[in-house]
């Protein structure tokens, strides 16, 4: 696939990922006042105990869904080689499938009422929420090798748009629980129909796209499985932490506090990852076209710079957003007894922007085959996340927040040093246009704490003009390359409509 090519596919795909995102945030904003309400403190937080289940869960893929758009990225010729390793991948998810309905009707109810310490009062629903996870979970792990074949063909923008669909389909499924069922069970229901959606959305579109796609028989190949987990075993160290992380604070924090706190926590957290994916949609594809560019470095460059600058662009004022407005904002969202998320938002924010700041090396070493690395830092990560908020807990929720930072930050620290150590020739950015970009959120940051809140309007607008104005002067966003991806698909469709018409007449 020639450069021109792929930077087309990641700047559209980029587009849907970002209609997607920017859809989910005001569907979670709308939706989570109104789920927290119908449903209380206490049941809420029960409910939020999906994402752990889910997050438990996800330990279960061994790298593979990541091992396979690898692979096929890498084999995109090849289609019998490509069919051999969709098989093995396929087998494996529905004998982990069946071992995950196993595992539950075993320990399902001990998790729940030993582990999360859920009341005797609401057993049945925490019983469900399990239940109904586990099942939207198969479903969606079931269609992880299809996504897995459009996305290593660097069909991104298909694969966004099922994923923009899906919302659509939560979201109007949750609206009809709400008006019919407002109780777990009818929320339940409604979250296990989008998982089915996503699932025959993802298998309609690369069976369509891939004709030549053939499931073989019911025998697992140990050969391709133990290709996929050379690769994928880092990958899946990485995938554990990764995933332990959000359940294992949410463990700790009912533990330490309460279900309310378990609820306010789940907020912060979800806004923050809401708000880091619109600004990290530009990344989505780094991952696989750094697979498909491994060999051809200074391509591989050339597609990274105007990402990374797209995504450290809008990464800086969402941030200063946050740290301006979190509270006052928290208080007309959400009801005056739930604004202590407002309390926790900033540190937090900041966290996730640290971490994202630095993801684009961080898949470029991945996506290059040094899959050790990312279970490695990860791991150091998660334990020095763990470790400091057990330390602090006792003083206040708002010691979570702190903790994330603190790892966060290593992380990216060790990105940009594996980074320099790998690619000691990989420039994505000048001196000058660093000066630019951290210079003016520096300047605003630091003056946050002299300007009263009634004029921080005034001053995140004026910050946000030179700010934009220092990324087009730089060229940091340039302009003309955007401009050029956004008409080269019009170009093409008209040039297909002409072919089109020419040979109806």
């Amino acid at each position: 696939m020639d450069l021109s090519t792929l930077q087309a596919k990641l700047f559209h795909g980029s587009l849907a990922g970002l209609a997607r995102v920017v859809l989910a945030v005001p569907v979670y904003c709308i939706l989570t006042p109104l789920v927290l309400r119908t449903l209380g403190p206490e049941q809420f937080g029960i409910w939020s105990f999906s994402t752990i289940v889910i997050s438990l869960m996800n330990l279960t893929d061994f790298g593979l869904k990541n091992s396979l758009t690898y692979l096929v990225a890498k084999h995109a010729d090849r289609p019998d080689e490509i069919n051999r390793y969709f098989s093995t991948t396929m087998w494996m998810y529905l004998a982990l499938s069946s071992l995950l309905l196993i595992g539950t009707a075993v320990w399902g109810q001990e998790v729940m009422c030993t582990v999360l310490k859920v009341p005797d009062r609401y057993r049945d629903e925490a019983m469900f929420v399990l239940w109904i996870t586990v099942g939207g979970f198969v479903w969606r792990l079931l269609s992880l090798p299809y996504q897995a074949l459009v996305e290593g063909h660097q069909e991104l923008a298909k694969s966004q748009m099922i994923s923009l669909a899906w919302v659509l389909v939560h979201f109007v499924a949750s609206l009809g629980a709400l008006a019919v069922s407002p109780t777990i069970y009818g929320l339940g229901v409604a979250g296990l129909i989008g998982n089915i959606f996503i699932f025959l959305a993802f298998y309609w579109t690369a069976r369509r796209r891939f004709p030549h796609l053939a499931l073989g028989h019911g025998v697992i190949d140990g050969v391709q499985l133990r290709h996929m987990f050379r690769f994928g075993l880092g990958i899946q160290v990485a995938s554990i932490c990764i995933a332990l992380r959000e359940p294992l604070y949410k463990v700790l924090v009912a533990r330490s506090f309460d279900l309310a706190s378990v609820a306010t926590f789940d907020i912060a957290f979800r806004l923050c990852t809401q708000l880091m994916s619109v600004i990290t949609t530009p990344l989505l594809g780094v991952f696989g076209a750094a697979a498909l560019l491994a060999a051809r470095r200074e391509d591989l460059w050339n597609v990274l710079r105007p990402l990374v600058g797209m995504t450290l662009g809008g990464l800086l004022p969402a941030t200063m957003a946050v740290l301006s407005f979190a509270q006052p904002l928290m208080y007309f969202w959400l009801a005056p007894e739930d604004v202590e998320v407002g309390a926790i938002l900033p540190v937090m924010c900041v966290a996730f922007a640290v971490y994202y700041a630095t993801e684009a090396l961080y898949r470029t070493i991945e996506g290059t085959g040094q899959s050790g690395y990312s279970a490695v830092v990860q791991t150091v990560v998660l334990a020095v996340q763990i470790g400091t908020f057990w330390l602090f807990s006792s003083h206040h929720l708002s010691s979570a927040s702190w903790s994330i930072l603190v790892g966060y930050a290593l992380f990216s620290l060790s990105n940009l040093w594996m980074f320099r150590a790998y690619f000691p020739s990989g420039h994505l950015l000048t001196y000058t246009q660093w000066l630019s970009l951290l210079g003016p959120s520096c300047l605003y940051g630091v003056s946050l704490a002299l300007i009263p809140i009634e004029a921080r309007p005034i001053a995140f607008g004026m910050y946000l003009i030179l700010h934009t104005g220092m990324l087009l002067t730089t060229r940091i966003v340039d302009v003309r390359l955007l401009w050029h991806q956004l008409t080269r698909k019009r170009t093409a469709a008209r040039s297909a409509l002409l072919v089109v018409g020419r040979r109806a007449e």
